[in-house]
């Protein structure tokens, strides 16, 4: 930011009928406004455009007030005191008196520092990205506190750190081609030095790092030469350097960032209607290798900034949940907004969905026996009661998040993963949202069959929806069918369209059934989370100390039998499900 410029022509000529229309368009008035600003350009020439230095100066503020007084004169319209947003576009900004207010003095030299920052050494660096992207940050607030033009203003500070931006960009890029060629490289004295008979495992090794290579870029060949293109063909120019909540260049999330070069044995598992997931191995200085799932958007969604946006909202929510029934967040990785990748712990047995679907093709006397509601006496094995209970446990952690806590919004059986141990963890939370507590949500997201009824009438809504959610998957747990496709239980229901089905849905005349087998508290418990009027449904945590009380009792009971005489009793949870509940109990 170099001076704080103007006009430095005086007005020619005052209109009369302006001054007819309003006692302010006068000549006096005008002609002190012209006085005060030529004194203050004058004054403030060779100064930093500083809002405490600028603002110090009494023609300036005077110039400041009467400019304000005079914003209803055409005449004075163009002659607004004007700051340069720097930059090579030499764009100028009108200022107004809130220009000397004490909350944009402080934000506007916090704006400088950053660009200063970032512009600093005329080569960008992770520092200078850095200063850049809290610039970034900093522009809509400065916007608002400063009262600058709304439409011209954001757009030209922005535009002064555009070519930093895209510098930042291709040092990301270029460091990871460097460290590829670096690997490459490293063989050759292997190559050169070899013994002909350790030709074909020489060959053999080389033929690995190549491959190695080549999975590394798999985010951005193997789906574009599937899906359409190639992103080394893919041109960034129409790409902006940055986004609204983005974490490529946020100091906060830096430690989560991860090389591209550090991934291997990439594989396509499945693909959605916005993204692809694939399994990978992540080489890290800690752990090692580490089994990762890696999340990415389509090609074809990638294009689209807003998506990029609700992506990066969901990987910086993921980065702030622990809780042993969340899926764990590892980090994620990118060279351009397009090939942006969220790093989760692999789950081994999939998602719940998969799972129950396949106990269900199996022949009743070969379902396993070990998955019912029984709850496992030594809390080994996976039951239906142990991934009730770990899911509830999530949804409690998210509910009860400070200070805002946290809807999920689109619970059901396709985001509950299951890992090597068959415990369940809940994921997919780009569509969760934050919320204060009197704060009631909006908007039609989920799926029809795990929607509650108010959501489906596009009403508000509250953290209830999720309990309601949570009914339909006991009944899914309970018939190990999708709701309303147990033809035995609900004959008509089995045939309706999807609009037929949520509109009964909406207006309560239709709910899952659960089969006369279910235990009668798991019955009741369902039963009150179905409940049509969401105001009568429990909440998490209240259901998730009824699930861990009904297994400290069954464990007793159990006790009872193996021991008559009334050893002592050592209560042991379902796996992995660790909620407050138990502090309670």
């Amino acid at each position: 930011m170099k001076a704080l410029v103007g006009s430095a022509v005086a007005l020619a000529a005052v209109v009369l009928y302006c001054a007819q229309a309003d006692p302010l368009c006068d000549d006096a008035s005008q002609s002190a406004y012209v006085f005060q600003r030529s004194k203050c350009l004058a004054m403030t020439t060779s100064r930093n455009t500083d809002p405490t230095g600028f603002c110090a100066e009494t023609s300036c503020r005077d110039a400041l007030s009467l400019a304000e007084a005079l914003i209803p004169c055409r005449e004075i319209a163009t002659e607004l005191p004007t700051i340069h947003v720097g930059g090579a576009t030499g764009t100028r900004e009108p200022i107004r008196m809130a220009f000397c207010s004490a909350e944009c003095t402080d934000l506007y030299r916090q704006m400088q520092s950053a660009l200063v920052v970032c512009q600093t050494t005329g080569k960008s660096s992770a520092g200078s990205c850095q200063g850049c992207q809290r610039y970034l940050r900093l522009v809509p607030t400065v916007v608002g506190a400063c009262q600058l033009n709304t439409t011209t203003a954001p757009s030209s500070f922005r535009a002064a750190v555009e070519s930093d931006m895209r510098q930042c960009e291709v040092i990301v890029r270029s460091s990871a081609t460097d460290v590829d060629d670096g690997a490459s490289t490293s063989i050759s004295p292997f190559l050169i030095s070899g013994l002909a008979g350790g030709v074909l495992v020489l060959v053999l090794v080389l033929f690995i790092l190549k491959r190695q290579h080549r999975l590394t870029n798999e985010l951005q060949t193997t789906t574009c030469r599937k899906y359409g293109g190639h992103p080394k063909q893919q041109s960034l120019t129409n790409y902006p350097a940055t986004v609204p909540n983005d974490i490529r260049y946020d100091s906060a999330m830096a430690e989560f960032w991860h090389p591209q070069n550090k991934l291997s044995h990439i594989t396509l598992r499945s693909k959605g209607g916005y993204g692809m997931v694939y399994s990978a191995r992540l080489d890290t200085p800690e752990r090692g290798k580490v089994h990762v799932a890696m999340k990415q958007l389509l090609p074809s969604r990638a294009q689209d900034i807003d998506i990029i946006e609700q992506f990066m909202h969901e990987i910086r929510l993921a980065s702030t949940l622990a809780h042993p029934n969340i899926v764990p967040f590892i980090g994620f990785t990118w060279s351009n907004l397009q090939d942006i990748s969220m790093l989760t712990e692999y789950m081994a047995h999939g998602d719940l969905y998969r799972f129950l679907r396949s106990e269900f093709k199996k022949p009743v006397a070969k379902r396993s026996a070990m998955f019912s509601w029984q709850a496992a006496s030594d809390g080994s094995h996976c039951t239906k009661l142990s991934i009730a209970s770990n899911v509830i446990d999530a949804i409690a952690y998210l509910h009860g998040q400070t200070p805002h806590s946290i809807i999920h919004r689109d619970l059901k059986s396709k985001n509950i993963l299951l890992n090597d141990a068959f415990v369940a963890h809940v994921t997919d939370f780009g569509v969760s949202r934050q919320s204060s507590s009197d704060a009631l949500m909006t908007a039609r997201v989920g799926t029809s069959a795990w929607i509650a009824p108010e959501v489906l009438r596009g009403e508000r809504y509250t953290h209830q929806a999720d309990l309601y959610s949570f009914g339909v998957l006991l009944a899914e747990l309970d018939t190990l069918q999708e709701p309303y496709k147990d033809a035995s239980l609900q004959p008509d229901v089995a045939t309706m369209t999807p609009s037929k089905l949520a509109t009964n849905i909406a207006h309560g005349k239709l709910r899952p059934a659960l089969s006369k087998a279910a235990p009668r508290f798991i019955q009741a418990m369902a039963s009150r989370c179905l409940a049509f009027d969401y105001t009568t449904r429990p909440s998490a945590t209240q259901v998730a100390m009824e699930l861990t009380s009904h297994v400290i009792q069954h464990h007793h009971r159990e006790s009872l039998k193996m021991y008559p005489g009334g050893a002592e009793l050592i209560v042991t949870k379902t796996p992995q499900t660790s909620h407050a509940a138990y502090a309670a109990l």
